[in-house]
């Protein structure tokens, strides 16, 4: 494992979703109908939002080598203060991170199926909303430049334009720029040029498919059996080429692993065996671990010549989340970037 001290990047800057949530168990797969009550457990899991899961893994792994400013907006109220006081905590700057006296922080709830997969329903009134290009901007100058030793977060559960004004900004500061969208933005981040601003594109094999499938009507082949997964990130990595981005490209499967193609190369790379005791924030935990790869100086993806790699460390960080029934794991930190070399 290279040096923490001789970090690549030394500056983290993050936006997304900041906030809380509650968790139900189903005690089976079958899917939640559209006009079905159902009895649920209510579990005292404790759920976060994008921004804060990502942020904090990398501010507990990389302290105090790595400066990490979060972008934000919480409500005025006792949630939004305790996650404040949580953030702090962990080593997170959060002078851009204001708390609105109009809207509510962030609220989702979770559905865990018996398989332990996870939906989500989160609130579109929260403070989150408040998140503009304008304060994007605003927020940057309170903070330091953005510049070649800087990593640029854009995750979502804030808007698609603030997003692209991050990245934009990153984009002009020299940074390396790692984004994400949902399945239903796929459309706006084509159309508002995010892939051509982003340096890694790290999305799910639903995203991906949203991916290929944007614009080119409900026939697009998108099959995501683990044989043709190859298939889908060609199919991805080919439409970003056709938008202009030279983008790298991460595509997350679960249980499955993960794939990267990066400069013309493609790795798939098989999860590590965990006992699985919830999936929530997983993916979130996994491109942490990534970004904590980079800074740290590591290759992208494995090669001939160096072995380990942020994917090594995304896939550590994202085994260890499904340990534990929290979206943000207590047990992850400075030493699994040890942990990640062995």
């Amino acid at each position: 494992m290279k040096d923490n001290k001789k970090n690549l990047y030394n500056k983290v800057i993050g936006t997304g979703g900041i906030g809380a949530g509650i968790l139900f168990q189903l005690d089976s797969n079958e899917p939640v109908g559209r006009n079905e009550s159902r009895l649920a457990v209510l579990s005292d899991t404790k759920d976060y939002c994008k921004q804060h899961i990502i942020l904090h893994y990398i501010a507990k792994a990389l302290h105090p080598d790595t400066d990490v400013y979060a972008i934000g907006k919480v409500g005025c109220d006792a949630e939004g203060q305790r996650l404040l006081e949580e953030m702090k905590a962990a080593h997170i700057h959060t002078e851009a991170v204001e708390a609105d006296a109009h809207l509510p922080t962030m609220f989702s709830v979770c559905i865990q199926y018996s398989d332990k997969a996870v939906c989500n329903i989160t609130s579109s009134n929260s403070a989150s909303t408040l998140v503009t290009p304008q304060y994007i901007r605003e927020s940057l100058a309170r903070i330091p430049s953005i510049d070649a030793s800087t990593i640029i977060m854009a995750a979502p559960e804030v808007s698609i334009d603030a997003r692209i004004a991050l990245l934009n900004a990153g984009k002009n500061g020299g940074a390396y720029c790692v984004a994400s969208f949902t399945c239903e933005e796929a459309v706006a981040f084509i159309a508002q040029g995010g892939p051509a601003l982003t340096d890694l594109l790290s999305i799910n094999e639903d995203e991906a498919c949203a991916f290929v499938q944007a614009g080119a009507g409900n026939n697009a082949d998108c099959g995501k059996a683990l044989d043709g997964i190859r298939d889908l990130i060609r199919a991805c990595v080919q439409k970003l080429r056709l938008l202009g981005s030279n983008a790298s490209l991460i595509i997350t499967m679960g249980s499955r692993g993960s794939i990267c193609h990066d400069r013309g190369t493609t790795i798939y790379l098989p999860a590590y065996p965990a006992e699985v005791v919830a999936t929530g924030g997983a993916g979130d935990a996994y491109i942490a671990g990534v970004i904590c790869g980079l800074c740290a100086g590591l290759p992208l993806q494995p090669s001939p010549d160096e072995n380990l790699s942020a994917m090594h460390v995304g896939t550590l960080f994202a085994k260890k989340s499904v340990e534990h029934k929290d979206t943000i794991a207590p047990t992850i930190g400075p030493c699994d970037m040890i942990d990640a070399a062995r």
